[in-house]
């Protein structure tokens, strides 16, 4: 049987449909609160809309996913598919953050007993690290769908100060080359050498930290301009925030 990270077995790739119609690609992860488990991603990719614009992703045919398919091992380590409906009564299925969807994550609550084995990555990520802006960190997703039991770890690095969020309207900046498939992807910190709020810590083993989901990479204005390969990722706290409050998404409507 093969060994695999804790946090590559607890990201899975997804793919959306608008009935049998197929979309983009995405990745997401799992998380959990009290025994319940929830699938993570970015927002953009259950509401097929650009997250700034509003403007619908597939500009060819103006379609909108209404359920996605997951990825995932099942126990004799066979690549699975599992279909998941974004749509109950004609609305959202997943959580959103209350600015009314300028946040870039959602959450789905699932109850398929094909998740209840693995860790979710709030169980395996350590939090009291403090991340600087130089460090490595690494994207973890499904870069066009990679049918591969295992995810893509992409290295990118901290490109802005944790500390000017609040100029940003409240994403972190990352340095990396990322591919599509990879939105909705874990962003982690893992490494021997840290800092925590009192010292600066070397280990044998290796440690980990989430950072936050990503959210895709910026463009200027014109985007038929080559890009920065600067990306955003949304912090971990607006998961903990999204899940804690349990609010539906009250904007999109059903496609």
């Amino acid at each position: 049987m093969i060994a695999l990270n804790a946090i590559s077995l607890a990201t899975r790739p997804i793919r959306m449909f608008f009935n049998q119609e197929p979309g983009g690609q995405g990745t997401c992860f799992l998380w959990r609160r009290q025994q319940r488990t929830f699938l993570v991603t970015a927002l953009h990719n259950l509401t097929g809309q650009d997250i700034d614009s509003g403007a619908t992703l597939d500009k060819e045919r103006g379609l909108r996913p209404n359920h996605l398919i997951i990825g995932h091992t099942n126990f004799s380590g066979i690549i699975d598919e599992t279909d998941i409906e974004l749509y109950y009564d004609g609305m959202p299925v997943w959580f959103t953050h209350q600015s009314n969807n300028k946040i870039d994550i959602a959450a789905i609550e699932v109850k398929n007993y094909i998740f209840s084995h693995l860790q979710s990555i709030n169980e395996i990520a350590q939090r009291d690290i403090i991340l600087d802006i130089g460090a490595d960190v690494f994207t973890i997703g499904y870069p066009f769908f990679t049918r591969t039991i295992a995810p893509i770890w992409k290295r990118g690095t901290i490109a802005a100060e944790i500390a000017t969020q609040k100029h940003t309207e409240g994403f972190d900046i990352i340095d990396t080359a990322t591919l599509p498939g990879m939105s909705g992807s874990p962003v982690v910190f893992r490494g021997i050498n840290y800092r925590t709020r009192d010292s600066q810590i070397m280990t044998t083993q290796p440690v980990t930290k989430l950072m936050g989901v990503y959210s895709g990479r910026l463009f200027s204005e014109d985007k038929s301009k080559t890009d920065t390969q600067l990306a955003r990722v949304w912090p971990e706290r607006f998961i903990n925030q999204i899940i804690h409050a349990e609010r539906k998404d009250q904007t999109t409507v059903m496609p």
